[in-house]
């Protein structure tokens, strides 16, 4: 290592002397250069040399670069500033081609690089490393993404930068992001091309120094006889290559062939991609003159997916989206632009639903499109009312058909304007979904700003009832919810007759017979439960489950554990209701160790822990020799040990 570094420090001498020579640098600032440059060299030529080892020395080489490109102009070196600059410069290249052999797919360094070279110059430096990096990591595409824009944005090489990104769709055929950019790409190129011909009044090749190339690419797609393709015979006997129509209107490539067949390629690589289709109909609308391209899209995504609702719930919404997008860019959108794409989108659904054998889920996804509208708040007020009426039809529709989803229920009972129309919805939606739980939510709602009567005492009653019959797991956590807001706004009568009731109930709905079932959301009620409503409640709550016929989860089991750790805030220290709690909770920590101790440590560790709290030393140390004969592998479980003694201490 040592011989490495002398011979990378007597390199450069002439350098150094240089800058003495030159007056760019004092002979004190050039011995401090050399003093640093040796440390950056000692480290990065070590064993083991780290990353940031060598960003550190290019971060200095930097510094240096940009404090001598300062020195040069204030002293007007002059002539002499290109060749003091480049002595560093080519450090730097050499320094990025050193640690990009070590990490050659690190993409970090690269783009460091790629910005140093588009500053600095090394075109050839960055085309062999990238070649390199990409050697090593053929799949990675962003590394041939990043290769072709260096090509067409800093070279202005675009025949180079197709053949790169055509190679990469070889190896990466599935690639949507790749796919994209070569659209992309494509039309960069075509605008490029069409903005030259605004600037050249007379024919000629508009591939400019790529000659021949650019003459093909304008060719795509022409028809000629044998005669011109072939070109006449001039005086001198040599064969004239006949120019390309440079037409707009007329030559394929300028209107779009190329790009054209970039996404039918695509296309074919990726046929149930709808979202590519979506996002190379995006980036249409960031080039001028794509409008015909963008139908042409449209329409194929309606012809590709006419058996398919999500198919032709993009082609229906793709107008709308335009608006949307617009506005993203600060675009100006008219009232006009929003009534047509509301026209065009309420058409692509109608025949969607038309041509569809079963339309539930594209009518949901026209009310879903609808109720977006209506939420808008820079939608225009005449294109809201023709969105709400649209709205108002599509339900009516879809209920006369039987075709509405859970959704659109629920938006149905959201946008309806009369009390009567309400019901309706909230009867046919549970009449189709029955199992919902958020239809039985917004149902049992309206029982909360009720008057407090007989009536509305028996009328909650079957209405729950009804509800806990039709549900199960979370639903009825929800629906228990909604029953407890009773009781806090006057009802408490009510509460307290059907208390036993609706927890019964409850439990029921998250367990199965067989024992499986939500565990987790079960745990969760009996803490709630714990908090709001009392010893009685959650003792009765959990006492119905510990006796059913089956293995109660370990997170059920710990929660019962804690919520009896809550009640035993509410008592006397030493009465008799505390040392029952405390006794509860031994017991649900001794049934959890019985069952799940033997593989988890957590379960010890959270027993003594809570020994601790209660002053209880013996019974720690009691918990502390069982978990020792019972655990399977008592690693994990001394690591946690010793951890929580250091914290102690």
């Amino acid at each position: 290592m040592a011989d490495q570094v002398q011979i990378q420090l007597e390199d450069m001498l002439p350098e150094l002397e240089q800058f003495i020579k030159w007056k760019a640098f004092s002979r004190k600032e050039v011995k401090e250069i050399l003093r640093v440059r040796t440390k950056h060299e000692h480290r990065t030529r070590g064993r083991k040399p780290l990353k940031v080892d060598f960003m550190r020395y290019m971060a200095y080489e930097m510094d240096l670069l940009e404090g001598m490109r300062t020195r040069c102009a204030e002293r007007q070196l002059g002539k002499k500033t290109g060749k003091l600059l480049g002595f560093i410069t080519r450090r730097i290249h050499f320094l990025f081609d050193r640690v990009l052999i070590k990490y050659p797919g690190d993409e970090k360094i690269l783009y460091q690089y790629h910005d140093f070279c588009a500053r600095n110059g090394g075109g050839r430096a960055m085309d062999r490393v990238l070649g390199r990096a990409i050697s090593c990591q053929p799949t990675n595409v962003r590394l041939w993404i990043m290769a072709a824009k260096w090509h067409y944005e800093t070279n202005k090489d675009f025949g180079m930068a197709r053949t790169l990104l055509q190679r990469a769709l070889r190896v990466n055929k599935e690639s949507r992001l790749l796919w994209t950019q070569y659209f992309r790409f494509e039309l960069i190129y075509r605008e490029t091309i069409l903005a030259r011909l605004e600037l050249l009044p007379t024919p000629r090749s508009p591939g400019g120094e790529q000659g021949a190339e650019g003459d093909d690419i304008l060719r795509v797609g022409t028809e000629s006889g044998d005669d011109e393709a072939d070109g006449d015979d001039g005086e001198d006997g040599v064969m004239k290559r006949a120019a390309p129509d440079l037409d707009p209107a007329s030559n394929p490539f300028l209107r779009g062939a190329v790009c054209q067949i970039v996404l039918q390629q695509a296309f074919a690589a990726l046929p149930e991609d709808i979202a590519l289709r979506e996002e190379c109909y995006r980036i249409y609308l960031d080039f001028q003159n794509t409008s015909d391209l963008r139908e042409s899209l449209r329409q194929s995504i309606r012809k590709e997916f006419s058996a398919r609702p999500e198919g032709w719930a993009l082609y229906a919404v793709l107008p709308w989206r335009e608006i949307e997008w617009a506005r993203e860019d600060e675009e100006e959108v008219t009232s006009e632009h929003e009534e047509r794409a509301l026209r065009d989108a309420k058409q692509g659904f109608e025949d969607g639903i038309s041509q569809l054998s079963e339309g539930r889920e594209l009518r949901t996804a026209y009310v879903r499109f609808l109720q977006g509208v209506l939420e808008n708040s820079v939608v225009g007020p005449s294109c809201k009312e023709t969105a709400r009426k649209l709205l108002t039809n599509v339900l009516h529709e879809g209920s006369n058909a039987g075709e509405l989803g859970e959704d659109a229920y629920l938006c149905w009972i959201g946008v309806a304007v009369s009390e009567r129309e309400k019901k309706r919805a909230m009867s046919e939606g549970l009449v189709s979904f029955p199992g919902s739980d958020a239809l039985w939510v917004t149902r049992l709602s309206p029982l909360l700003g009720k008057k407090l009567t007989a009536k509305s005492v028996e009328e909650a009653d079957n209405l729950f009832n009804e509800a806990l019959g039709m549900c199960g797991g979370p639903a009825v956590q929800e629906l228990f919810y909604r029953y407890c807001e009773l009781r806090e706004v006057g009802w408490g009568e009510f509460w307290k007759r059907q208390s036993s009731h609706i927890l019964a109930r409850a439990e029921k709905g998250f367990l199965r017979s067989d024992g499986t079932g939500d565990w987790e959301h079960l745990a969760g009620l009996v803490l709630n439960v714990t908090l709001d409503y009392g010893v009685a409640a959650v003792r009765q709550m959990y006492g119905f489950v510990l006796e059913l016929p089956c293995r109660p989860a370990l997170g059920f089991l710990l929660s019962c554990a804690g919520a009896e750790n809550s009640l035993m805030e509410g008592f006397p220290r030493d009465g008799h209701e505390m040392r029952e709690c405390a006794k509860r909770v031994r017991n649900f920590y001794g049934r959890a160790e019985t069952l799940y101790g033997g593989t988890d440590h957590s379960i010890w560790i959270a027993h003594m822990e809570w020994e601790e709290a209660q002053g209880a030393l013996d019974e720690r140390v009691a918990v502390y020799n069982r978990a020792i004969r019972a655990l399977q592998n008592t690693t994990a479980f001394m690591q946690e040990v010793t951890f929580a003694r250091t914290l102690r201490e």
